[in-house]
């Protein structure tokens, strides 16, 4: 894999001779003389070295160095300087500068130190030293001034706490990259009991489009028996009508026969006159008639009744069924607020991590 450098120096012919070294080596190269386009790269791609000049056209080096830490703040720098007093040192250790190159034109110096930070098999173990040791020959260049020896004892005290840190900062990434392994999860789970919740909720709209189907059908049968029952009671009061006048013309008949079996002789074989006969025979049919009828409207009472409880059965398992939608609606309701709660910690992790890269 080719390592990206992104190359910040202000005069044009040294930044294309580095940038040529620094390609013919291999390396893929990224080369600016302006700070604000060099941070706006460092924003859309990930750089595995930065090298930078102290002086620049529009700020220092460690300037731009702290905006860069706000954006990558683990990549190795190489401030080019040709030197550097004790407040810059310090800043440039604060900042994690891992070395100070006091040659600006020496490319192949600078390539040897990129070498040796991102191809170190390929270098000699003695060739160029640690990142500390490197630092620490700035640092005793400076302190080597008769002016700052005074300041000898604030630096180490700088250095200590800059340490303490570092080991502080190493720390939390440990803690966060555990945190942030954890909360992956946590959303895989949670993303999991979404899409069980979005599929429950599916099924249970079925549910009720298919109850109020059920419903509605069950309104139209409701309909349909109350029209049945008034078309029951208009026949059976008719045949009360009905009956009411056979029992008249039967007590009709009755008394006809009577006044004339007392007004005509009876005959010797004593059977009454064709007349009556006829009458009464017409009484006996429409008697049968209406009972034939009464029985039929009986037989329809009761299967009136039998669907009324059928219907009344219907409607109670309708209930029962949307009492249990009703249920399961908020059992989901319940789990997707659970899952809503749990899924808050997401986001304090994200204003974590986002206060953590700031």
């Amino acid at each position: 894999m080719t390592n990206k450098v992104l190359i910040l120096r202000s005069e044009a012919g040294a930044r294309r001779l580095l940038a040529l070294t620094l390609a013919d080596a291999g390396y893929d190269i990224r080369p600016y003389g302006v700070p604000a386009e060099a941070l706006q790269c460092a924003q859309q791609e990930l750089f595995d070295l930065v090298v930078v000049d102290q002086v620049l056209a529009e700020a220092t080096g460690l300037d731009w160095i702290d905006e860069l830490r706000k954006v990558q703040p683990t990549v190795p720098v190489l401030l080019v300087a040709e030197k550097l007093d004790l407040a810059a040192v310090i800043k440039g250790i604060r900042l994690g500068v891992v070395d100070v190159l006091n040659q600006p034109d020496d490319a192949a110096a600078i390539l040897r130190r990129a070498d040796t930070l991102l191809r170190p098999e390929t270098v000699a173990a003695d060739a160029g030293g640690s990142d500390d040791d490197r630092l620490s020959v700035a640092l005793q260049a400076v302190l080597a001034q008769p002016e700052r020896q005074s300041d000898t004892a604030l630096l180490e005290k700088e250095r200590e706490a800059l340490a303490a840190d570092w080991a502080a900062i190493h720390e939390e990434q440990i803690r966060l990259r555990k945190e942030r392994h954890r909360l992956r999860n946590e959303a895989m789970i949670h993303e999991g009991e979404k899409l069980r919740l979005e599929k429950a909720k599916a099924e249970a709209d079925a549910d009720v489009e298919r109850s109020r189907a059920e419903a509605e059908r069950l309104e139209t049968e409701r309909e349909q028996m109350v029209a049945d029952a008034e078309f029951l009671r208009e026949q059976e009061n008719n045949l009360r009508v009905y009956e009411q006048r056979l029992r008249e013309l039967l007590a009709a008949s009755e008394a006809e026969r009577v006044s004339r079996q007392a007004a005509t002789p009876e005959r010797p074989n004593g059977e009454p006159g064709s007349g009556i006969q006829s009458a009464w025979d017409k009484v006996n049919r429409a008697m049968d008639m209406l009972e034939a009828e009464r029985r039929s409207f009986n037989d329809q009472k009761i299967t009136l009744r039998e669907t009324e409880k059928r219907l009344q059965e219907w409607e109670a398992r309708l209930k029962e069924r949307e009492a249990q939608l009703n249920a399961r609606e908020q059992q989901a309701d319940t789990q997707a607020a659970k899952a809503a709660a749990k899924r808050a910690p997401l986001g304090m992790a994200k204003a974590i991590f986002t206060g953590t890269r700031k």
